[in-house]
C-alpha cells in the first residue's frame, strides 16, 4: 500500500513538472504559464486560461485533436502503455524514461507507465477517453481538450504538435477550477 502511496505521489508531481515545463510560452502571443492576459495585461487564471486560449479549433483540426486525445487515453484504459508513450511529447516520454525501474534493465516509458499508475488509472482513463468534449483551443502548436466526465465538473489535456500529429504533454488531465 505505501509503495502505491509513493508511487501515485511521484505521478502527480511528474505530472505538475513536467506540464509546467512543457511548450513554450513565448510562442504564444497573450499568454503565460499562468494564464491569459486581459487586454489590460492582467493575468486571467482558472477555467479562463484553458477556455479562452488561442482560437476555437476548426473541424480539421478539432478531427486530429480529439482522435489524439481519445487515443491517448485509450491505450491507457487499454492498460497498453507503450502505446501510450507513443502518443506523449518525446519530453515527457524522457522525463517517465528517468522513473523506470532498473532491476531488469527496464527503462522505457511504458515500464514506468506501468509502475507508476495505480490500479484505478485504466478505469479513470477509460471514462475521459468517452469523455463530452466541450471545447477544443488551439494556438499553433499547443491544444487544450475541454471535456466533461466522471469526477469533475470540467477536465482539460494540453497536447503538442499539428496537422495529423498530436501528443499529450501531460500524464493525466487536469482539473479545471474557476478562479478564485
Amino acid at each position: 500500500m505505501r509503495a502505491r502511496v509513493i508511487a501515485g505521489g511521484i505521478a502527480f508531481v511528474l505530472t505538475a513538472v513536467v506540464a509546467g515545463g512543457c511548450g513554450d510560452d513565448s510562442a504564444v502571443t497573450g499568454s503565460s504559464s499562468t494564464g491569459v492576459r486581459t487586454a489590460g495585461g492582467q493575468p486571467r487564471g482558472g477555467e479562463a486560461s484553458i477556455e479562452d486560449f488561442g482560437k476555437e479549433a476548426s473541424d480539421r483540426q478539432r478531427e486530429a485533436i480529439v482522435a489524439a486525445f481519445r487515443g491517448y487515453f485509450g491505450a491507457l484504459g487499454a492498460r497498453d502503455y507503450r502505446e501510450a508513450c507513443e502518443r506523449m511529447t518525446a519530453k515527457l516520454r524522457a522525463a517517465l524514461e528517468r522513473f523506470a525501474p532498473r532491476e531488469r534493465g527496464d527503462a522505457d516509458c511504458g515500464t514506468a507507465l506501468a509502475a507508476l499508475l495505480g490500479r484505478g488509472a485504466p478505469a479513470v482513463a477509460r471514462a475521459q477517453a468517452n469523455g463530452e468534449i466541450a471545447k477544443v483551443r488551439v494556438d499553433d502548436d499547443r491544444a487544450f481538450v475541454v471535456f466533461h466526465a466522471p469526477g469533475a465538473d470540467l477536465f482539460q489535456l494540453e497536447l503538442a504538435g499539428g496537422g495529423q500529429s498530436w501528443r499529450s504533454t501531460t500524464l493525466a488531465a487536469g482539473i479545471l477550477v474557476p478562479s478564485l
